[in-house]
């Protein structure tokens, strides 16, 4: 672990969750560095926020016969662990190089379906801006989806909205906050 007073920050290496059940081959989530930091043009608006960067994530989901050799994250105490890590709301996260997998070891013919290089920002989660008139968050994101074809990513939500056609992304924020 890095701590970095002057910018109000600290960073952690090589984050590695791994499923303790079952036979499964790769981790649910692994990462270079977690760097955790406040906001501090926040602080002009009287908040308390914070970013999250994210360097070389790798996301794992497990398609296997069997619930132990399965892997989705679905149950995890993941909203918790954040918050344990880091007391303030997140109000905005950066990934840089990422990568996201779908895969079935147990198959005739194993898969591997992902999305590589993977670069992400999401702001203005915490609506710090203004809070009578609540700002849309923003989400960009580009990717390579199995090292061919590039994907673009350009999105503007309310975070505050819980209309069905938003759960699924909410659900995606939520345990960023």
């Amino acid at each position: 672990m890095d701590i970095h007073l002057w910018r109000g920050a600290y960073s952690i290496r090589e984050v590695q969750i791994s499923k303790t059940t079952g036979n499964v081959p790769v981790p649910l989530f692994a990462a270079k560095r977690l760097d955790f930091a406040l906001e501090w043009k926040a602080l002009l608006h009287h908040k308390v926020v914070g970013r999250l960067l994210i360097e070389e994530p790798e996301l794992n989901f497990v398609d296997a016969p069997s619930e132990d050799e399965t892997q989705t994250g679905t149950g995890g105490p993941w909203l918790q662990m954040i918050r344990d890590l880091f007391p303030f709301k997140i109000n905005s996260a950066v990934i840089r190089n990422g990568t996201v997998h779908f895969r079935a070891f147990q198959t005739q013919k194993p898969v591997d379906v992902y999305l590589s290089q993977l670069d992400a920002t999401i702001d203005n989660l915490g609506n710090i801006r203004n809070e009578t008139t609540p700002l849309v968050s923003t989400v960009t994101a580009t990717a390579l989806a199995m090292d061919q074809a590039k994907l673009e990513l350009k999105m503007t939500l309310n975070p505050f909205s819980y209309r069905p056609t938003f759960r699924l992304v909410l659900r995606l924020l939520d345990w960023m906050w």
